[in-house]
């Protein structure tokens, strides 16, 4: 790297990008850069230097916001651990030593429709894609079969083919720190080569973010099978079956494309979403179009889906006039949803073709619904998926016990794979996974089996001084890093925010209950811990209620076992909050302390360590435990801010 001299030290600039342009920090008094040989004093005014490195991929930080001589924000600048703009390059390395949250991140590469690559980025992929991503099936001969990977995530490996050529793809989110190079494949592991993955016999060297593979396989190459539909000859994935349109009779709405239930949650945990429990609706009629009822777990009454500002759908309507659907069948067994008058605004004469739907534009995680969806509009094929369905009450029920079954079968396959390749006996829980007729029950008590197994060792020397973390043995989706609330339950969900890809869950002004139900695990003494806070209403009001003593702690992280429920407050957003700003976006000054005020901010203030002082010890005896966090009083426009569950064994 180099530097003019004479930069003052202030500035604190440790690493910078490639770029001929002169760059200035700007206190917000001068808007205008001077050159540094004037002497001035870079605490009161801006300062201008010449900075250049050979590899546009470095990262460089900085006590403040910089930018350009064209008023520009630079990119690659780490502000605290958070970055506005983080940009890759490809065919330069990366090195990042801690993780950092990044609002918008971008790789530049070029991938040809239809040929198939690899991708191994720091960032989880949300968008620019076109294409499909995949990992490992398993392999039959010399063909490997993929299974599609609909949420990639930061630091792994994927196959990846697009319908289109790509030149860039965009996520957002935590950035997982490592260093990012050319590497030599080690010898038996696969590269990709000519559309195949070939067996690595010399010295092969695989290019930064790409990756090999290793594999079971004695084949010298293997084809690529596209084909997700292909199963293993066990288990396959539960079909809803689903009923035609009628209304006036109790249902659940179901999104064909999107395979998940109608149901409410993101803002307010009222927000018209997609989830995979759904809402009962209700249909009622009124001569040609129809107004859409459901019962609210978050309000627990029957409420009727309206729709708002900008075609954002909330469920929880008393009284609306913005809320009625022309129903138009597909011909299929589904239909579209398009809004209708006697609308005011939000209808056919004003926004012809709109519908109801999720649009996967601005992310595949997103999982609020729209309402002003149209073909004519749509950016690229399948992003806006419109055609609905309906189910039967006992229908619904009936898929949510198959579907509960079909999840845990590949859960005990996968530890009975774990388990194998460990050289233990796992014979007996084999056949119960290759029986299909295996209820619910006989598939838990497998995988309690299996995992007592794989646990025994590491077990025998647990103790509160030497706690072991069994988080991922049991809890499901513990760190929300596919931004979605895949494993938990409740009357209301939390909000995500899928589109920054920010991997963490608010609760903002509701009651709630979430929560999970584990089950197998060996008799002991654990520790539940959760980061987050509670926030006592408006952040002024809850300020106040804090110098005043009268701080109310409404949140509650629970557990429960033998029908025995144990609790612990969570903790205050003041409770051990800096008093000093960390310099992200989204943080405000309260008094003493600086506390986070947005999700983002929140995941910076996380990825710090903050707000950890959540736990709680139960004593398990019958192999079950439940797990969560509930709030039943709420304070006008409070807020809970979670992340991060962890589950620690302290021994018997």
């Amino acid at each position: 790297m180099a530097t003019s001299e004479g930069i003052p030290s202030s500035i604190d600039i440790e690493f910078l990008e490639l770029n001929d342009n002169p760059y200035y920090m700007s206190d917000g008094t001068n808007p205008y850069a001077v050159n540094y040989t004037e002497g001035v004093d870079a605490q009161n005014h801006a300062v201008c230097c010449d900075l250049t490195t050979d590899n546009p991929n470095s990262l460089f930080t900085a006590n403040g916001n910089i930018k350009t001589v064209a008023n520009e924000n630079l990119s690659n600048l780490l502000v605290s651990g958070a970055m506005a703009n983080f940009v890759l390059w490809d065919g330069f390395d990366f090195t990042a030593s801690a993780d950092f949250i990044a609002t918008k991140a971008t790789y530049y590469r070029t991938i040809e429709a239809g040929t198939p690559d690899v991708l191994c980025l720091p960032f989880a992929i949300t968008g620019g894609t076109n294409g499909t991503f995949y990992e490992p099936k398993n392999i039959s001969g010399s063909t490997l079969n993929l299974k599609e990977v609909k949420k990639p995530e930061a630091g792994k490996a994927y196959l990846y083919r697009g319908t289109t050529d790509v030149i860039a793809l965009t996520g957002s989110g935590n950035v997982k720190a490592g260093n990012y190079a050319s590497i030599t494949a080690p010898q038996g592991s696969y590269v990709l080569n000519d559309n195949k993955l070939k067996k690595v016999s010399g010295s092969t060297t695989v290019d930064v973010f790409r990756s090999y593979f290793q594999l079971k396989s004695d084949a010298s190459s293997l084809s690529l099978n596209f084909d997700t539909t292909v199963d293993d000859g066990v288990w396959q994935r539960p079909q809803l079956a689903t009923s035609a349109f009628a209304a006036g009779q109790e249902c659940y709405l179901y999104n064909v494309a999107a395979q998940r239930f109608y149901t409410e949650g993101n803002s307010y945990g009222t927000q018209a979403s997609v989830g995979e429990e759904g809402l009962k609706c209700k249909f009622v009629q009124s001569g040609e179009v129809y107004k859409l009822t459901n019962y609210s777990k978050a309000k627990n009454a029957w409420r009727t889906l309206f729709v708002t500002t900008n075609g954002a759908m909330f469920v929880d309507a008393e009284s609306a006039t913005e809320c009625w659907w022309k129903v138009v069948d597909n011909g299929n067994g589904t239909f579209k949803l398009m809004m209708a008058a006697p609308n005011k605004t939000y209808n056919q004469e004003n926004y012809p073709g709109a519908m109801m739907g999720l649009d996967l534009f601005e992310g595949e995680h997103r999982t609020n619904l729209a309402a002003l969806l149209m073909d004519a509009e749509e950016p690229g094929k399948g992003l806006y998926l419109t055609d609905w369905t309906v189910a039967t009450p006992d229908a619904y029920n009936q898929y949510l016990t198959d579907m509960a079954t079909y999840k845990a079968a590949l859960q005990l396959k996968e530890l009975i794979e774990e388990a194998m390749a460990a050289g233990m006996e796992v014979a007996e829980e084999d056949a119960v996974y290759n029986n299909t007729a295996s209820t619910l029950a006989e598939i838990q008590a497998a995988i309690a089996s299996v995992t007592a197994k794989l646990l025994e060792d590491d077990l025998a020397g647990a103790s509160r001084e030497n706690p072991i973390d069994v988080t991922d043995k049991f809890i499901t989706n513990p760190r929300y890093e596919n931004n979605n609330n895949e494993g938990w339950k409740g009357n209301v969900q939390p909000g995500i925010d899928a589109n920054n890809y920010l991997q963490n869950a608010e609760f903002f002004n509701t009651n709630f209950d979430t929560y999970q139900d584990l089950q197998g695990l060996p008799d002991g003494t654990y520790r539940l811990s959760l980061q987050g806070f509670y926030r006592a209403g408006l952040e002024g009001p809850a300020y106040e209620a804090k110098q005043s003593g009268n701080e109310t702690l409404n949140a509650e992280l629970y557990v429960t076992t033998n029908s025995k429920t144990t609790t612990t407050k969570m903790q205050s957003i003041f409770t051990g909050a800096p008093t000093s700003k960390l310099g992200v976006d989204g943080e405000i000054n309260l008094g003493q302390w600086w506390v986070p005020n947005t999700m983002s901010a929140a995941a910076v203030y996380f990825s710090k360590d903050y707000y950890k002082e959540n736990s709680i010890e139960v004593q398990v005896t019958n192999g079950q435990l439940r797990i969560g966090l509930r709030k039943s009083t709420t304070i006008r426009r409070d807020w809970v801010m979670i992340d991060n569950w962890k589950l620690e064994y302290l021994g018997k």
